[in-house]
């Protein structure tokens, strides 16, 4: 990135919140992620949180 070939460093992510805490503190340098959202499920937290709890 210093270098100026990359201008912007990110990425998509489909994890548990523990995995993408565990991602960005070795890897502070990411400007963005990409969250998957299922908007159907948005008014269910519990459903949309699956087996890792909510948000």
């Amino acid at each position: 990135m210093d270098d100026g070939l990359i201008r912007n460093f990110g990425f998509s992510f489909h994890g548990t919140p523990e995995e993408l805490d565990e991602i960005l503190t070795r890897h502070p340098e990411a400007q963005f992620v990409q969250l998957q959202i299922n908007y159907a499920d948005w008014e269910d937290a519990q459903k949309a949180a699956g087996p890792h709890g909510p948000f």
